[in-house]
Order: structure tokens, then C-alpha cells, then sequence
């Protein structure tokens, strides 16, 4: 018997093999084929879908979300840039696309409405993507900021963009970084069939959002977290007992971004290691931060576009109604530190040094936020919802106006343009 067993795997070993090698050479080809028709090698995900269209209905706001051609929520605007005009390219967070805000009523448009006059030919293009951060601002400023000929790229960086960069990065052939790849199977595969592994994280990548933003019972996910040892049931329990249940309740109902309520349970410290810089992760996380703006910053000035960075500060550091504890970040169990209001967090302090060293102009929007009446700092940002207000745009337009009217000039690309802003460094 058992030396009928034996003949029989001998025949059915080569078989298996001969079809998994087969299996194997095939997807190599299809590979090799998806390559010459044009496929990416890599997936780096940086703009949104081109020609997207989705009406927002929030607790506290309503607008229609759209994007161009290049997937940004920008309007259709000519890539060749025509001749006399000064086009500024903007780069930033959910603070820079204008989480709630309707078109026509972001900084950016409101910055390009305040230096728009006959003879002034000033153009912005907000290139603001919501949830990234500094890799994707350098991504994307490299595949699609550049084609629109800018004379002036402006990165706008928020405290938590040091959460959105990861800790393990690398830089792909084609010089923009991604998140490291980690894995021996996960490498291999990339190094093999790398147009195959492109388009299944792809795949599984717009699967994961669309999954994301269907969620309809915010306690039964951060349960899920309870259970699988992320965050502990005493936790839970106190973050169900502080969140007003008509967030929960709007967040199940895609009224509200549950961004705040969920990460206040599961990144305690968020805030801490963004504006403290206090472990030894959110060190890795601001060299890593650094090692991208650097080179970004580096490569547009040799390309002859000029780069300026703004500070935007979070609420906690000048709105003295968000540190009492009933901020719906303390509620959902955030540590809020009250010597933020006073004090220049260690972020700060690293980003001016940052731009001293690469001799850009730096613009720190925190001590401006600071002359606000108590009342007026509240108002800049929403009630619920930590993102600017329709104020809070306006006095960014404002003050970015301002500062663009200093005493240093701005070399720009364009020798025709009529009007050239300047700026220095604060």
C-alpha cells in the first residue's frame, strides 16, 4: 500500500511542479505585458480620483466636493501656464483642501481673489490633499505640481503631519518616497512582478477606503479594538461615557469626521509626540519628515521654482476654550497639554531650523492666531469639527497676503509676470 502511495506522488510531483512553474512564467509574461502597455511599477496613491464629484453633508456643514482632471479638488485650470501670469502651487493637508469649506471660500482661493487686479495676473492652485502628508506633498508636487509651471511652491505643514509620515520610508527609482516595504514574500514580489503587486495594493487600497467610509456603528468598530488588544475595555468604557452621543450618532451617519473621536481613544499622544516630539518614534518620524522636504525643496529651486513654508498651528496652541477638557479631542481621551497656549512647541523650533538651513522663507501663523480675542480664536474652527471656519480661511488668506508683500523677492520662473509677490522669513 505504501509503496503505491509513493509511486503515485512521484507522478504527481513533477506535474505540480511543472504547474506551478507554469503558473509562475505566466504571471512573469503578464507582468512584462502590463509594463509595456503602461502600467506603474509602483503604487504611490497621491491625488484623488480626476473628475470626482460627491456631495458633503456634515453636522456642520454642507458644499460639493469635486476634482479635476489631476485629481485635485482645484478647478479646471491649464497646465502650460500663460505668459505674464505668477501661478503659486500649494501643497498641504485637509487645513490646505478645505475640509468643510465650499469653493470659493478656502485660503487659497481667497489669497488668489486678494492679488487678482487688472495688471495682476495671480493664479493659485490648491493642491491639498486631505489625510497625507509631507511624502505625498513631495509625491505629488513631483508628478503634478510641476506640470502646472509654477513660479512659487508653498508647502502649508500641520502638527499632524508628523503622524502622517511614516517611520519606515524609501525612495523609488523614479524619486518620490513611499512607505518601506516590509516582508521577505512582500519584497520578492515586488522585485518580480512589481506591475502585478502595483495594481493589487491598488485594488485593495480603494476597497479599504470605500470600506472606511461606509462604517455605520462607530462603538462596534472601536469595540472590535477592545477585543483585538489595541485599546483597553476601561478606555472604551470612558471614551463611550465623554463623546456626546450625537457625534457618535452623525459620525454613524456620515455627518461627521469619527477622525477625531477615534483617534483620541486609540493616539492618546498624538498631540504629544506632534508638538513635543517626546518618543523616540516621533524622532524617527521628523528626520524622516525632513530627509523628504529637503530633498523636495532642493529639487524644485534647481528646476527654478521658488519654495516657501507655513506653519499652521492646531487650536490647542492658541484657543484657550480647547484646553479646558470639554474639547471633543479631551473627551474622546487626547492628552491636551495648557502650556501649548504660551509656548513655541519643539515642531516649531525643528521646522524654522529646517528652513534656515535650506534658506527658505518661513512664515509660523501661531503667534498671529494669539492676537485673536479669546472669542475670535474660538471661532476659527468649527465646534465640533477641528478644522477652520470659514474665519479661520480668511485670516490665513490674510496674514499669507501679508507676508507675501514683505521685503524679499521671490525669483520666479517667469520673467513676464506682471505682479511678483515677496516674501521673508518670521
Amino acid at each position: 500500500m505504501k509503496i503505491e502511495k509513493g509511486r503515485k506522488y512521484r507522478r504527481i510531483l513533477p506535474k505540480l511542479a511543472l504547474a506551478i512553474f507554469s503558473a509562475i512564467l505566466s504571471v512573469i509574461l503578464f507582468d512584462r505585458c502590463m509594463g509595456l502597455a503602461g502600467f506603474p511599477r509602483d503604487f504611490v496613491q497621491l491625488a484623488h480620483p480626476p473628475g470626482y464629484h460627491r456631495p458633503i453633508r456634515n453636522l456642520e456643514a454642507s458644499y460639493e466636493f469635486r476634482t479635476n482632471s489631476q485629481g485635485l479638488r482645484n478647478r479646471e485650470t491649464p497646465l502650460a501656464k500663460p505668459g505674464g501670469f505668477f501661478r503659486v502651487f500649494v501643497s498641504g493637508d485637509s487645513f490646505t483642501e478645505g475640509e468643510l469649506i465650499a469653493d470659493g471660500n478656502r485660503w487659497s482661493d481667497l489669497l488668489q481673489a486678494r492679488f487678482e487686479r487688472p495688471g495682476r495676473r495671480f493664479e493659485v492652485v490648491n493642491g491639498g490633499i486631505a489625510g497625507s502628508g509631507p511624502m505625498t506633498y513631495a509625491g505629488l508636487f513631483r508628478q503634478i505640481g510641476v506640470r502646472y509651471e509654477p513660479d512659487l511652491w508653498l508647502i502649508m505643514i500641520f502638527p499632524n503631519d508628523l503622524q502622517d509620515t511614516p517611520l519606515r520610508i524609501e525612495k523609488l527609482s523614479s524619486g518620490i518616497y513611499r512607505e518601506a516595504r516590509t516582508g521577505r514574500i512582500s519584497r520578492l514580489a515586488s522585485r518580480f512582478v512589481p506591475h502585478v503587486v502595483a495594481q493589487i495594493k491598488a485594488i485593495l487600497h480603494f476597497r479599504n477606503r470605500n470600506e472606511q467610509a461606509s462604517v455605520s456603528d462607530l462603538k462596534a468598530a472601536m469595540l472590535r479594538q477592545v477585543e483585538v488588544g489595541a485599546v483597553s475595555r476601561d478606555r472604551f468604557e470612558t471614551w463611550l461615557k465623554n463623546v456626546p452621543p450625537e457625534l457618535i450618532e452623525a459620525a454613524d451617519q456620515g455627518r461627521f469626521n469619527a477622525f477625531t473621536l477615534t483617534q483620541g481613544l486609540l493616539q492618546p499622544d498624538l498631540w504629544v509626540n506632534s508638538l513635543d516630539l517626546g518618543s523616540d518614534e516621533a524622532r524617527t518620524r521628523l528626520a524622516n519628515m525632513r530627509m523628504i522636504l529637503t530633498d523636495a525643496l532642493r529639487e524644485a529651486r534647481t528646476e527654478g521654482i521658488a519654495t516657501a513654508v507655513v506653519y499652521a498651528p492646531v487650536r490647542f496652541q492658541y484657543d484657550p476654550a480647547s484646553t479646558t477638557g470639554k474639547d471633543p479631542w479631551s473627551l474622546a481621551g487626547a492628552e491636551i497639554r495648557p502650556e501649548w497656549l504660551t509656548s513655541d512647541s519643539n515642531l516649531q523650533r525643528e521646522l524654522a531650523k529646517l528652513a534656515d538651513d535650506l534658506d527658505v522663507p518661513f512664515l509660523d501663523l501661531t503667534a498671529r492666531f494669539r492676537t485673536l480675542s479669546p472669542e475670535e480664536a474660538h471661532a476659527t474652527t468649527f465646534r465640533y469639527d477641528f478644522h477652520w471656519s470659514d474665519l479661520g480661511h480668511r485670516l490665513v488668506a490674510e496674514w499669507i497676503g501679508q507676508w507675501l508683500h514683505s521685503t524679499r523677492s521671490i525669483p520666479g520662473r517667469s520673467t513676464e509676470a506682471h505682479f511678483e509677490p515677496t516674501v521673508r522669513k518670521e
